[in-house]
């Protein structure tokens, strides 16, 4: 498999050279490759894009938490974070788990196409105008038993492809995850606190620092409260989270 970086230049090469179509990074489908090779509408038919529709309406600022749209004035904080506050200060999230954007994100993390990767990220951007740029970006770690088995981290290629479009360095080494728990999807929410107790270790150069902890999904929370109470321990400075997609189903840890 070519590197990400030596297959965008040569998709950037063949488009100055006028080689033709592009195919979709989805879909396979063949369309005109515009100008601003290395953003999402480079990358992506038209008919896929708008298949990726960002969330809208009021939502908790701390963890993206949909309030109805019938709501007369929408509150800043959902009950649950009021009550229990996450240990992060805002949250940017693009979109809904659910079609198109699930579907690349699985492909993504089972599959390793990476270069879906270069096509979510930019996804984000707009998303991300809420937070305080970072000192740097730190992927949620996957196990180090599961990462050597996998042979891959998904988050950390969705974090390194937005860092490249933001000039933000990326930091994986600051928050590890040596333990092997359970899949955290097979658990419910009480289960999902519990087994992750202790299973992240941050180092002591995330002191002072301002980070945006990424994941892709976010489902109840429990992951990212634990990663970024590790790097809360470690004295980083401020913590964001930023999400590409989140099911909507439960505040922030429920």
């Amino acid at each position: 498999m070519l590197p990400r970086r030596l297959v965008r230049r040569l998709r950037r090469v063949a488009d100055l050279l006028g080689f033709g179509d592009r195919r979709c990074l989805r879909c396979g489908a063949a369309f005109a490759p515009g100008r601003n090779d290395g953003t999402a509408d480079g990358l992506l038919c038209a008919a896929c894009l708008a298949q990726l529709p960002p969330m809208k309406g009021p939502r908790c600022r701390r963890c993206a938490f949909p309030f109805p749209d019938s709501a007369p004035v929408a509150p800043a904080l959902c009950g649950d974070c009021l009550r229990d506050p996450p240990p992060w200060r805002g949250m940017a999230c693009y979109g809904r788990y659910e079609g198109v954007l699930r579907d690349m994100l699985l492909e993504l993390k089972f599959h390793g196409r990476f270069l879906l990767a270069d096509a979510l990220a930019p996804l984000l951007l707009d998303s991300l105008l809420c937070l305080p740029l970072p000192d740097a970006l730190v992927p949620m770690p996957l196990p180090l038993p599961r990462l050597r088995q996998r042979g891959y981290n998904q988050v950390q290629e969705l974090a390194l492809a937005t860092g490249h479009l933001l000039e933000l360095p990326v930091r994986p080494e600051l928050l590890l995850r040596p333990s092997c728990d359970t899949p955290q999807s097979r658990l419910r929410a009480e289960e999902r606190r519990r087994n992750l107790h202790g299973s992240f270790i941050a180092s002591p150069d995330a002191a002072g620092l301002r980070l945006w902890l990424l994941d892709d999904i976010f489902t109840t929370g429990s992951t990212a409260r634990a990663a970024a109470q590790a790097l809360r321990a470690a004295g980083a400075r401020r913590i964001d989270l930023v999400t590409l997609a989140r099911t909507p189903l439960h505040p922030a840890g429920r």
